[in-house]
């Protein structure tokens, strides 16, 4: 008989990683990335910012960081309404931008001003690996 799906202990409340590296149009001509998702993910998971690769500066993103979670006994989908990393647009146009969100409301952004976002396009729960779904290439989905 198999077992369902087992839960990830997270920290009671996010930790508060500031991120280091801020969105600026001459940065990103640079090929410089802000870090608010390598600061999210830290926050989630109560780590140190050094802990966390910087996956926003990877072609290859999301399969970097669900490698990353799987190494872990992690991963991650998209969710609404639970603790999460939640990306959306903000104020500062810096595109994309990560935080930590709890039960629908931002619980952390790592951004210095912590004015969160104007507008959410999507969350994801960090979960045990496996997840319950059968196991496919995080880069081809094959």
């Amino acid at each position: 008989m198999g077992r369902g799906p087992r839960r990830v202990i997270l920290p009671q409340a996010p930790a508060e990683v500031t991120q280091s590296i801020l969105y600026s149009p001459e940065l990103e001509a640079k090929g410089v990335l802000g870090n608010c998702l390598q600061a999210s993910v830290a926050s989630a998971l109560g780590l140190d910012l050094d802990a966390v690769a910087h996956f926003g500066s990877f072609t290859w993103w999301e399969p970097a960081l669900r490698l990353w979670l799987r190494g872990r006994g992690l991963d991650w989908r998209q969710v609404d309404g639970i603790r999460s990393i939640v990306v959306g647009s903000t104020r500062r146009g810096s595109g994309d931008h990560a935080v930590v969100g709890d039960g629908g409301e931002i619980a952390w952004d790592p951004h210095p001003s912590r004015a969160g976002l104007v507008k959410v396009d999507r969350a994801y729960v960090l979960e045990p690996w496996p997840a319950g779904e059968k196991s496919r290439c995080v880069c081809c989905g094959s």
